[in-house]
């Protein structure tokens, strides 16, 4: 059980009861503080009355600044403390200037500084040449650096490798050797009676854990035996315990009360009035620049302003004009405030870089020298420098000879590969074959030259015929007269998993049977008779013959599934129907029992709007699977300590089933 804590009214302030019901009488007054405004100036400009908690007013005042041209070329600025500062306009002028320039190199501009002094601007010139694998490249003091091609390669290395384990990749290093990469394998697997696992770690050692160590029989003790429900704890064996949450609640009133109800539901009643003191704002500006609203207890706004001081161009475009906080002006004359730059020696024409305007509204192109480099007709390519100098690099000097070894040395050809140098390499495939042993057998020979005896019948056999053969693909389907039909894929004849073969195809053509890039067989010689295949489970059975067993696995994939696209009726559905009671409230049904009972696993996917992200979720209504279906719910979990919200929502649902296959066929 939790404590009980309350609150009552009384006249000027209220009483608190706390836990051991003892009562505290708390004053609003008392709560009450009174704020000041302090170190206010004594005279100025009038900006607003701030009026405190006591009634008591206090004059909001501003400082005036003036600023007054004395027609002299200076200036005379009035601080809020009155004293005055005169400052020359000509001694703001700065002298600017360049230093650290070059004495010679390749000229790119002129600067000129506010005395019209002028100062060329040089650039050092690089260059860079290629020959017999080495780059030569000059830097701007002159000197050559030589760089071999060859020494720029570095042979990296793998050391330390496994020499057995799971290959999950090879390196090959610089001189293009190659290293197989291996993983140590580790596993974990059921132990037969489904009570403990074993671990196999990588180095074969074993580790047994016994489930039922790992398994914690938890308790919740002293919860509420009254009270709202808030959640439902299931322990490890299966029990349920509710939980129960104590209740209190505020509720407005129409008369400007607020009723409080307790835990033990007693009710208080708080008056909002007797809680607020009014303040004020008084003698604020009528005009001006609105820095900010108060807005009082009562919510009434007031707009406090200050006065504005503004600078505006003259008409004529040579002066300025200053409005003071009374109105006063002063004019500023933008001749007297300028000095006019030059830009000289930029270059007539180049890759333009900026373009430069005076303080008249002259424009000047500024432009940078080009370089370039262009591909010649024997293979070399020629670099032009910023002066104009040309250096000519021979590409033959930076390639690199790439080879390409294992091909096969007889086979039939499928292309050529022509290196660097021009060298040719022939790239060759294998060839598969089938042979008549001319004894009613045949002779399959794959791309690794495995051979495959086919037998074409036996010495008993009656009058019966092929009535009808056909080839698909790899697949070659037969009919046996007054028999049955009999489809084999040739593909998987072969099980090799060579990557270097193409994709050789059977064609039939009458009773001719033809494999491309091979040779061809006459079928009429393979005979018939009567024999009946039969299939029984995974074990196929020809009559008077021998059987193939093939392994039956049990695999699981969606075989119930639905949806909702407006979230309230069933858009789509296989195997199964869902059906809406009520807002989030669904019924799911199988057309068929499922094979597991009520053993099986549900997948929801829910969709919501990208701008309202309430996070809807779904969950099954516990105690309501079966092996026909259940019953589930769309909620949203954002309603605070209250039961979840029903909501409706597009969704889908998906229910898999277990399916027998027949497995790979046996080796």
């Amino acid at each position: 059980l939790e404590t009980v804590t309350g609150v009552k009214a009384i006249d000027g302030g209220f009483v608190f009861i706390d836990e051991d019901s003892k009562e505290t009488e708390i004053s609003i007054g008392e709560l009450e503080t009174l704020t000041k405004v302090t170190e206010v100036l004594d005279n100025g400009h009038l900006i607003g009355v701030y009026t405190n908690e006591a009634g008591q007013d206090v004059k909001l005042l501003e400082t005036v600044t003036q600023l007054v041209d004395n027609e002299d070329g200076t200036f005379t600025f009035v601080h809020e403390d009155g004293s005055k500062s005169e400052f020359d306009v000509s001694a703001l002028e700065t002298l600017t200037k360049v230093t650290d320039v070059l004495d010679n190199g390749h000229l790119i501009g002129a600067y000129t500084n506010e005395n019209g002094d002028t100062v060329k601007l040089l650039e050092t010139v690089t260059s860079i040449e290629a020959a017999n694998g080495t780059i030569g490249f000059t830097d701007e003091n002159g000197e050559i650096t030589k760089i071999s091609i060859a020494e720029l390669e570095t042979l990296t290395k793998v050391t330390d490798t496994l020499d057995d384990g799971h290959l999950i990749g090879t390196y090959t290093d610089e001189n293009g050797d190659d290293f197989d990469l291996l993983e140590t394998v580790t596993s974990l697997t059921v132990d037969p009676d489904g009570s403990s696992f074993t671990f196999t770690h990588e180095d074969d050692s074993t580790s047994v854990v016994d489930i039922a160590t790992l398994e914690t029989l938890t308790k919740l003790t002293s919860v509420l035996d009254d009270g709202h429900l808030i959640g439902t704890y299931t322990d490890e064996n299966g029990t349920s315990f509710n939980l129960l949450e104590s209740v209190t609640g505020i509720e407005a009133t129409d008369e400007g009360t607020f009723e409080f109800t307790d835990e033990t539901g007693e009710v208080t009643e708080i008056s909002v009035a007797s809680l607020e003191t009014l303040t004020t704002v008084t003698s604020t500006l009528d005009a001006g620049h609105v820095i900010g609203t108060y807005i009082n207890e009562d919510g009434a706004d007031f707009d406090l302003r200050e006065t504005v001081t503004s600078l505006t161009l003259n008409p004529d475009g040579s002066s300025f004009t200053f409005t003071h906080e009374d109105n006063s002006t002063s004019i500023l004359n933008i001749s007297s405030l300028e000095t006019l730059t030059t830009i000289t020696e930029t270059l007539e024409a180049g890759n333009l870089i900026a373009r430069y305007s005076d303080e008249n509204g002259g424009t000047f192109d500024v432009f940078e020298t080009i370089t370039k480099l262009e591909a010649n007709d024997d293979g070399t390519f020629t670099f032009t420098h910023e002066d104009g100098s040309e250096s000519v690099l021979d590409s033959a000097s930076l390639d690199t000879l790439t080879t390409l070894k294992d091909t096969l040395s007889s086979g039939n050809l499928i292309g050529t590969y022509t290196n660097e140098d021009g060298d040719e390499v022939k790239l060759l495939e294998t060839i598969t074959e089938l042979i008549d042993n001319e004894d009613g057998t045949y002779t399959y020979v794959s791309e690794s030259g495995k051979k495959v005896e086919i037998k074409a019948g036996t010495d008993d056999t009656d009058d019966q015929r092929i009535s009808e053969l056909s080839l698909d693909g790899t697949k070659l389907t037969l009919t046996i007269e007054d028999g049955n039909t009999v489809t084999v894929d040739l593909a998987s004849i072969d099980t090799d998993t060579d990557t270097d073969t193409d994709e050789q195809t059977l064609t039939l053509e009458g009773t001719k049977l033809s494999i491309s890039n091979g040779n061809s067989v006459d079928i009429t010689t393979l005979g018939d008779d009567n024999q009946q295949l039969k299939i029984s489970g995974g074990t196929i059975v020809i009559e008077d013959g021998n059987e193939v067993s093939f392994p039956v696995l049990t695999i699981y994939e969606e075989t119930y599934a639905a949806g909702s696209e407006n979230g309230t009726t069933q858009g789509w559905a296989r195997n199964m129907e869902i059906g809406r009671s009520a807002t989030g409230r669904w019924t799911a049904k199988f057309a068929a029992s499922h094979p597991d009972g009520d053993n099986y696993a549900v997948a929801f996917i829910v969709e919501e709007q990208t701008n309202t992200r309430d996070t809807p979720f779904v969950v099954i209504d516990q105690g309501s699977k079966s092996a026909d279906g259940f019953t589930f719910m769309i909620v949203t979990g954002d309603n605070g300590g209250t039961a979840d919200v029903y909501v409706d929502t597009p969704f889908t649902v998906s229910i898999d089933a277990p399916v027998k296959v027949l497995g790979p066929a046996p080796g």
